[in-house]
């Protein structure tokens, strides 16, 4: 249980502040009250402690994405047999080997316990749950398939995670070949370089312009490397503190649909899990107009979220489906067609479940498409920053090895 500090007036002259464990800021509010006390500030202390050291430490203290994953998965399976949430929680947490996220299954157990719901029990944790996650979670609950929610969860989850694993295969080999490029050129510029200039420094000539910036760039790095460093530890403390921001998304959201293949990418996936999760909720019999709002509260993009939310305010009104899917900025033309066939067909849960299934496929080959062009690509950068180090430094050589014959 969390441990809490307060500050509450006791009379109009008497302000006190202590410590005291309970379930959340809530109930110890209630509690305060209780005790003739009115709550001006109420903080969790590990919270308080997050802040003074920058963040540092919920950086690093996460749960592992394979426990999240496995819960989510198992917490599925258990809901669908019939097994209550606080029911499923409780055997979940008994059975968890990740400490943290025992910690973590610990506290959401509680807070069901004091009248949360499962949503804002995980919306306590946003370093384990995600904003997506918990939407994905809130929406479940309002339509009364938190089964088939969780279920379409956790197969994003893992396809998402399939993606990463990709990615960081493929930049593995270009990774090793950068760590030994940097290791080489540490070794040049501070062994061979300085003999190279003071050899010319001697003869009295002047280096040649790709050794003067090459010896630019190293006293630069030599000088204000550990300020540089600094800065890009700030940088990333302060991305980390922001990016759940509503505007700092927003923008992020905009500048990813502004670049060509991500665009391309974060459409497919978006327009896939929407259908998938809409078309499975159909064929459970959730009412359209419904089965798109909970579509829509589990849209990751911001931009394509407010398109979808038009959709779902149009069916509210009567409005087609398609032709409001048609209206969107973002959202292919070929979807909203499909959409269109599938609603004057009364068909549409097979025609977005079709559309879901081409997407998967889509997304797939994308991602293999980018793996396969990123490890050449990053060989080929590496390559030409080793090539141009080594050029800069045996381009002296070869002046001097001329002016010598």
């Amino acid at each position: 249980m969390p441990l809490f500090t307060y500050v509450a007036k006791a009379s109009p002259r008497e302000v006190r502040t202590g410590e005291m464990y309970a379930p959340s800021e809530e109930v110890l509010s209630s509690r305060l009250r209780e005790m003739g006390l009115y709550p001006l500030e109420i903080f969790s202390v590990e919270e308080k402690q997050d802040q003074r050291f920058g963040s540092l430490s919920t950086i690093f203290r996460k749960s592992s994405r394979n426990a999240v994953i496995q819960f989510t998965r198992q917490m599925a399976n258990l809901v669908e047999a019939g097994v209550t949430v606080h029911a499923a929680l409780h055997l979940l947490q008994e059975q968890t080997t990740d400490k943290h996220f025992h910690k973590v299954l610990t506290d959401v157990v509680e807070r069901i316990k004091d009248g949360y719901s499962f949503s804002q029990a995980c919306a306590a944790w946003p370093n384990v749950f995600s904003g997506f996650y918990v939407n994905m979670i809130k929406a479940g609950e309002a339509g009364g398939m938190l089964d088939v929610v969780l279920n379409n969860l956790a197969d994003f989850l893992e396809k998402e995670d399939d993606v990463k694993k990709q990615i960081q295969t493929a930049l593995a080999y270009p990774i090793l070949m950068m760590s030994m490029g940097i290791l080489t050129v540490s070794v040049l510029l501070t062994f061979v370089v300085p003999r190279i200039v003071s050899m010319f420094d001697q003869m009295g000539q002047t280096l040649p312009l790709p050794t003067r910036i090459l010896i630019g760039v190293s006293g630069i790095l030599s000088s204000y490397g550990i300020g540089i460093l600094a800065g890009l530890i700030l940088l990333g403390i302060m991305f980390h503190k922001y990016r759940k921001h509503p505007v700092y998304r927003r923008n992020m959201d905009r500048f990813k649909l502004h670049i060509p293949f991500l665009k391309k990418l974060i459409i497919l996936e978006e327009v896939t899990q929407f259908s998938r999760l809409v078309s499975a909720l159909l064929t459970h019999g959730v009412p359209v107009h419904q089965a798109f709002e909970v579509g829509v509260a589990a849209s990751k993009n911001i931009l394509i979220r407010e398109e979808l939310q038009q959709t779902a305010i149009a069916i509210r009104q009567g409005k087609k489906i398609g032709r409001s899917l048609m209206k969107g900025k973002y959202l292919p033309k070929t979807f909203a067609q499909m959409v269109s066939i599938g609603e004057d067909t009364n068909q549409l849960e097979i025609v977005l479940s079709r559309a879901a299934s081409s997407g998967d496929k889509e997304v797939e080959r994308n991602v293999a498409v980018f793996t396969r062009l990123l490890e050449p690509a990053m060989i080929i950068l590496i390559g030409a920053i080793i090539g141009f180090i080594v050029f800069a430094m045996m381009l002296p050589i070869f002046q001097m090895d001329f002016m010598v014959q």
